[in-house]
């Protein structure tokens, strides 16, 4: 096992539509069981059904209630309590991601404070960060979407690096 990918966390966001979206997660299990990760896994359906992604571990968690931006501040902060170095959240629904493209977002985190793949929407379907950075989400907490922009924006504000994933297919909110 590599030891960078030891102190690395994927948390993975499933929605409820995702759900429907078994082939898709098929190929997303093909794509994270070659990062010996801890991964984590957040359901928005307390309902959810197992599925592939859900036999990957054991960690499974329910949404909040809170905003999406809420959640993932939440989410980060904890998994860097815990002693991550580098975490990296995705959505499940994202379609057109490539091994290759994950490891861009974990090994960019090396040097680099944060990995963001934006979407067709205007959101994004991958934020990776090497330290918690809570200042990024300030403009994002009371919103319905977590959009691309905003986020860039506070990460220029706080002069921070980053590195951009390419713009990839649905990722919807």
């Amino acid at each position: 096992m590599n030891p960078y990918f030891q102190q690395c966390c994927l948390m993975i966001f499933v929605r409820k539509s995702a759900n429907d979206l078994s082939a898709q997660h098929l190929e997303l299990v093909k794509i994270i069981s070659q990062f010996p990760v801890h991964l984590q896994l957040f359901y928005e359906d307390s309902n959810a059904k197992p599925d592939a992604l859900s036999a990957l571990t054991e960690e499974k968690k329910l949404w909040s209630t809170a905003s999406p931006a809420q959640q993932m501040h939440d989410a980060f902060l904890k998994a860097f309590e815990k002693g991550f170095r580098k975490v990296v959240m995705l959505k499940s629904d994202v379609s057109g991601l490539t091994p290759k493209l994950l490891e861009e977002a974990f090994f960019s985190l090396k040097i680099l404070e944060f990995s963001i793949g934006p979407d067709k929407t205007g959101g994004i379907y991958l934020l990776g960060m090497k330290q918690f950075e809570p200042f990024i989400f300030q403009d994002q907490l009371h919103k319905p979407l977590m959009e691309c922009k905003p986020l860039i924006r506070n990460m220029g504000t706080l002069k921070l690096a980053l590195y951009k994933l390419p713009v990839l297919g649905k990722g919807s909110e």
